[in-house]
């Protein structure tokens, strides 16, 4: 599986835990899915069941979903990230399903089983053909018309164009960081739309750029990632 020996280490060697929800997860939720309003009073978007978060490391929006009253799934390549996940949530008392899976692979999950499916930074760490899979492993399991939340690395981010190319704005990662060795793809219009096909149909996208000061260099940095909403058609 692509990747998997990176984020195997990555995870076993605690890099990337990740402990609250992304902004962008809780930030769709509330636009796209429900809103709270009080302790115990929502203000509902789109009637949903059940949630998949693809490439859930090691478990944060899944524990997030759940507390939002969702029957809440993730799937995740690294078995570390898993187990982490897995004593955590045990640890903790929170409810989710955990499981070790590739997203460019068949998912074990029956045919329109989610009604929301979120993949925040896993399809642009992957060449567009395996990404393409998981697309339709995606529209596989979503029910229609369901919704899929996704994130994309920006073209227009300081660090494209670095690292040995590998084809279209696709990069392995060098360095001596955490990531090294890993693919980055970085999307533009034109990737977006031959990602998302005649599978699904954007509702929402956004350009979020985020910028961190460096003091060790002494430079901004800056990161640029798409933020997608669709519905599959």
């Amino acid at each position: 599986m692509e990747g998997q020996q990176i984020w195997n280490r990555v995870y076993g060697e605690g890099f990337m835990t990740i402990w609250s929800p992304p902004e962008g997860t809780i930030q769709f939720t509330a636009r796209h899915l429900k809103k709270r309003l009080t302790a115990d009073r929502f203000q509902e978007f789109f009637p949903a069941k059940r949630v998949l978060d693809l490439g859930c490391g090691n478990g944060a929006a899944v524990s997030y979903f759940s507390k939002m009253g969702y029957e809440a799934f993730g799937i995740d390549l690294s078995a570390p990230a898993i187990e982490i996940g897995k004593e955590w949530f045990a640890r903790e008392g929170l409810i989710g399903d955990l499981r070790v899976g590739s997203a460019a692979e068949t998912l074990p999950y029956t045919d329109g089983y989610f009604d929301v499916v979120t993949c925040f930074g896993v399809l642009d760490h992957m060449m567009m053909d395996n990404a393409k899979r998981a697309l339709a492993e995606v529209d596989r399991v979503l029910t229609k018309p369901g919704r899929f939340f996704l994130t994309l690395a920006d073209t227009q981010s300081k660090k494209f164009g670095e690292g040995t190319c590998v084809g279209r704005n696709s990069y392995i990662l060098e360095g001596d960081w955490y990531e090294a060795g890993a693919v980055q793809h970085y999307f533009d219009e034109r990737d977006i739309r031959d990602l998302l096909g005649n599978r699904f149909r954007i509702i929402d996208l956004r350009r979020v750029v985020q910028e961190k000061y460096n003091p060790e260099f002494q430079q901004l940095y800056w990161s640029s990632r798409w933020h997608i909403v669709t519905e599959k058609v």
